[in-house]
């Protein structure tokens, strides 16, 4: 029996839906016992003549000195020299514990089934690895619309998944609502043609519309996702539903009517015979670290079935990027280990938070039609005729936005522009749009 037909024989017993939900790609990989294992059996070996990264005669990092000048307070082993494969063992734990520290008890963060994040060279990366373990040709993926581009190119043209795109908000009598009931039946009509395997992502908070689902659409959500299989035109065979939570932008919630907690918490609780929940998230926006290029990628399942699945995206970074960066991963773990972290969050927040408010307190005032925002870093406006029209006028203005074709609109993102600068651009975006000037 072959490494990968042995962890997939675990996988086949410990969450037999997720072993269904692995690509062929996904069913294939494993992590081969090679330099990285041996290394570690070796490390405490009086010649250790195994990894391939040069120490000095007593065995510590030997960095150059312009570099090493310039991160004075780092220990140069955690900057200078490879961590283990997915990550450093003691950041994986503590991003485990800022997950299961939003539970709100502690019976629930110790219900909550929660592997060992993986750490991923940033949100994308994970995203990436996600696709490679769940999405072949016949996977029927769902991604909303409007979406960020790289969807795009991460399910459909890299994973070649059959890509549905359902209606992310839907006109309602109060504007705009989150349009659960395309997004279920899509899914249902997939169930009801036969599909085996089924791919769902959900982002929120939301780019680019910069919405998150308030407490009572996050509820009416994972009722719905529950419900799926119910009803008189329940299919014989119910195909398997993997739901990745891409969330880059948890912690950006900026209305007391949001759903502040993560989503994971909700869904893990789905059914594990015929759903597998995947979460994406990382410290890219939640701990502003843009440069670090650290992302996490977790699952809801069970010990045994977790050490697979983790197994199987360490084999994917391993033969694709092979080690990740050991100085962010340094930063982050000593962010996550300080007392003032959540203060110096909050400093950061605050500013964002009002940039949000003198946004919407300034489109409120003007005869623009923009979507429902609440969250992350952006607003989108409505625009009459092409966008990318629309877009080149107001960068002649000194206004720069990305244009979003497929929803005729543009994305503003506050997230850049100070707080006192933006009634001014809001007057360009209205004389431009609307009064085509």
């Amino acid at each position: 029996m072959s490494p990968a037909e042995q962890i997939n024989l675990i996988l086949q017993t410990a969450h037999p839906a997720a072993y269904r939900a692995l690509s062929s790609f996904g069913r294939q990989i494993y992590l081969p016992k090679g330099v990285p294992l041996q290394a570690a059996q070796a490390a405490n070996a009086r010649w250790n003549a195994t990894i391939g990264q040069c120490t000095d005669d007593q065995g510590e990092a030997m960095p150059l000195a312009m570099m090493a000048e310039r991160i004075s307070d780092v220990d140069p082993k955690e900057a200078f020299l490879y961590t283990p494969q997915g990550g450093r063992k003691d950041l994986r734990a503590a991003w485990r514990e800022h997950i299961l520290s939003e539970a709100d008890s502690k019976e629930e963060a110790q219900e909550t089934l929660l592997s060992l994040p993986v750490t991923c060279a940033g949100l994308t990366h994970g995203l990436s690895v996600a696709a490679e373990l769940f999405i072949d040709k016949d996977t029927e993926v769902f991604l909303p619309t409007p979406r960020w581009g790289n969807y795009d190119l991460i399910f459909g043209i890299r994973a070649q998944g059959k890509i549905h795109s359902y209606n992310f908000m839907l006109p309602s009598s109060q504007g705009m609502q989150l349009n659960i009931v395309d997004l279920i039946a899509q899914i249902k009509g997939a169930i009801a043609e036969g599909a085996k395997k089924i791919f769902l992502v959900l982002n929120f908070p939301n780019n680019p519309t910069g919405y998150n689902p308030t407490l009572k659409e996050a509820d009416e959500l994972v009722a719905a996702l529950s419900g799926l299989f119910e009803g008189p035109e329940e299919p014989t065979e119910k195909p398997m539903i993997t739901i990745l939570l891409d969330e880059a932008y948890h912690g950006m919630e900026w209305e007391d009517d949001c759903c502040r907690q993560s989503l994971f918490f909700r869904l893990s609780k789905l059914d594990r015979e015929h759903f597998l929940i995947c979460k994406v998230d990382g410290a890219t926006k939640e701990m502003f670290f843009f440069g670090g290029r650290i992302g996490f990628l977790s699952f809801a399942t069970s010990s045994a079935a977790s050490e697979v699945l983790e197994e199987k995206a360490i084999a994917c970074i391993r033969s694709s990027i092979s080690a990740l960066s050991s100085i962010g991963q340094a930063l982050l773990y000593e962010a996550l280990c300080a007392e003032d972290l959540l203060e110096q969050q909050e400093k950061n927040r605050t500013v964002v938070r009002e940039r949000y408010q003198v946004l919407k307190r300034e489109l409120s005032q003007t005869k623009l039609s923009y979507w429902p925002f609440n969250s992350a870093f952006f607003a989108v406006v409505n625009v009459a005729g092409d966008p990318e029209e629309v877009r080149h006028r107001l960068l002649e203005r000194g206004v720069g936005v990305v244009s979003i074709p497929s929803a005729g609109a543009l994305r503003i993102s506050y997230s850049t522009v100070p707080a006192d600068m933006l009634p001014e651009m809001v007057q360009i975006l209205e004389d431009t749009i609307i009064n085509g000037s």
